[in-house]
């Protein structure tokens, strides 16, 4: 496959990967209306499916130019991902309705290395400048964010003893914080397919096309 090619669905995954994650996070902890259990668990794998595609396209976008730390980066974001995706997909067809599951653990590990990956890669990205600086920021700061209230609102859950689905469904701020989680962790997937998308250049027929520098 050519760069152009690999940029320009690597970049459309990943645009659709952030909004999946907007939209199957809440959904699979039955917080996001008219998307039940297992509709909300097959979009979060679909989410993390095409993820795996929009990181394709943003090592193709700036191949060569991450240095050790971004093409680490770039494989533990990967495998996060494919985690995510795995976990997700298997709650899905088992139809698993249990907070501490095998596949709850699966797909939480892989949002916990794909934060990591992400850091990582935001944090690569601002000093190579291998993308814009504007993108490396919501790469290291949104899963920042993602991190800190995801881990915060988990040891509340677990200190006061509601770990139960039906808990997450009663507290409004419970059901709030499901909605900032999805927007932290979608957005740097948005922001990846947006720069990777904008490094082509419309010709005179609109299509996107790699700049030749």
């Amino acid at each position: 496959m050519s760069t152009p090619f690999r940029m320009r669905w690597g970049g459309l995954a990943a645009l659709l990967a952030g909004l999946l994650y907007w939209i199957g996070m809440p959904g699979a902890a039955e917080v996001f209306p008219l998307v039940p259990h297992v509709a909300g668990h097959a979009l979060f794998a679909l989410a993390g499916l095409f993820s795996l595609f929009g990181l394709l396209g943003l090592a193709a976008y700036a191949s060569g130019r991450y240095g050790r730390l971004g093409a680490l980066s770039l494989v533990v974001t990967w495998i996060g991902a494919a985690l995510v995706c795995i976990g997700n997909g298997a709650e899905a067809i088992l139809v698993i309705h249990e907070s501490f599951s095998w596949t709850s653990q699966v797909y939480s590990l892989g949002l916990l290395v794909s934060v990591l990956g992400l850091i990582l890669l935001g944090i690569s990205a601002w000093r190579t400048q291998a993308i814009p600086r504007w993108s490396a920021l919501v790469l290291i700061l949104a899963p920042l964010a993602f991190l800190v209230i995801f881990i915060g609102a988990l040891s509340i859950l677990v200190a006061t003893g509601n770990t139960s689905q039906s808990a997450a469904q009663s507290a409004p701020w419970l059901v709030a914080t499901n909605f900032v989680v999805a927007a932290a962790f979608g957005l740097p997937w948005l922001a990846m397919g947006y720069t990777t998308r904008q490094a082509l250049p419309a010709d005179q027929s609109g299509r996107r096309t790699l700049a030749v520098k």
